[in-house]
């Protein structure tokens, strides 16, 4: 996680949540069992390490590379990633503007 200011508190369990706020703020992880990542960013992004969901708000977009290569890209006003079901949800406020998704297509050995 990068950006200009992180909040961060520990919770009894030994999980932790956390805000960060930037311009944009910038988070990175890797997949579960694989040699991709996730990369988002946005003007504030909360995650909770116990559900392992993050909350992109504020001209939100995340992208999933394997490499250098793009594989999956959204973008919205806010995106809410889950990391252990790998599930993205692209929102716009009050129908203004739009939630974009590209999907590239998979290679022939994948199919």
């Amino acid at each position: 996680m990068k950006g200009d200011r992180l909040e961060l508190r520990q919770m009894p369990d030994g999980s932790s949540l956390g805000g960060l706020w930037g311009k944009p703020a910038r988070i990175r992880q890797q997949r579960i069992n694989s040699q991709e990542w996730i990369e988002g960013e946005a003007h504030r992004i909360d995650y909770d390490s116990a559900s392992q969901v993050s909350v992109l708000e504020g001209q939100a977009s995340m992208k999933r590379l394997q490499g250098e290569n793009l594989l999956d890209q959204v973008a919205g006003d806010r995106i809410i990633y889950n990391g252990l079901s790998e599930a993205y949800k692209v929102d716009s406020e009050g129908g203004r503007g739009r939630s974009r998704m590209t999907l590239m297509p998979g290679n022939e050995r994948a199919r």
